[in-house]
């Protein structure tokens, strides 16, 4: 009995600190571009920031990066987004683990976008919706810079969170806009370039010409010269820089 009792919490011990140390990790987009999100999360903290909907209707919201907020309400711990009215002071949890890490709406190398839904308790529209929280964070300069809360237009219990942060910018070597260097559109046109080459003097040389076997590389005689020509132009320019002439 005492062995399972110090299991159990042992267990709950290791459940906390996991808890404690949860972070979002690293996120993949759809065109590569990689981010590193766990530095977003605030260890026994918590973001917040107001939403104002008119001189009588105001909210704060509290929010963390795929860990607790340090302000929890409701029936069930470990909200990751919470909402507290400035007029009553009643508190809503507005999400719990993120549903999803996905592209940022503007592009998948402009950032991520994390999604909340609460459909534990405190659900809206007489118990029929869960409350769901889009936190959306755009690549920037610092740790982390609050742009607006809102509830959009039209929506019913959907809350919207946009920020920028440093750690919402792919990490280098990774993603990207996904256009073409000039380099790759040069060595693209220049293969494409050869190859046609190749393949239109070959027929000009089989059909027009009459040529046959290797002989139908177009320039045939040039081909073959042009090892030791280059050969020829390496000693050059040796001797022309050191003066060592071979015999």
């Amino acid at each position: 009995m005492t062995m399972t009792r110090v299991s159990l919490a042992l267990l709950c011990v290791v459940a906390l600190v996991s808890e404690a140390l949860a972070g979002c990790g690293t996120h993949k987009a759809s065109d590569g571009s990689t981010y590193n999100l766990d530095p977003l999360t605030l260890s026994g903290g918590e973001y917040s920031g107001p939403e104002y909907v008119n001189p009588t209707l105001s909210y704060t919201y509290r929010w963390n990066f795929c860990a607790p907020v340090k302000t929890q309400c409701g029936s069930f711990s470990g909200a990751r987004v919470t909402q507290t009215g400035d007029q009553n002071g009643a508190c809503l949890p507005c999400g719990y683990d993120p549903v999803s890490i996905s592209n940022h709406p503007d592009g998948p190398s402009k950032g991520v976008q994390l999604t909340y839904i609460n459909g534990l308790d405190s659900k809206c529209q007489n118990g029929e919706i869960s409350r769901t929280t889009n936190i959306i964070v755009g690549c920037g300069t610092s740790d982390w810079t609050l742009g607006a809360i809102s509830e959009p237009e039209g929506s019913k219990c959907l809350y919207q969170i946009k920020g920028t942060s440093k750690h919402a910018c792919p990490l280098p070597g990774t993603g990207g806009s996904g256009k073409l260097s000039g380099g790759s559109i040069f060595l693209i046109i220049f293969f494409s370039a050869f190859t046609l080459y190749f393949l239109v003097g070959a027929v000009v040389s089989w059909k027009v010409k009459g040529n046959s076997g290797i002989e139908i590389i177009p320039n045939f005689e040039f081909w073959k010269d042009l090892p030791f020509l280059m050969k020829d132009g390496v000693f050059f320019i040796r001797y022309k820089v050191t003066g060592y002439k071979p015999i």
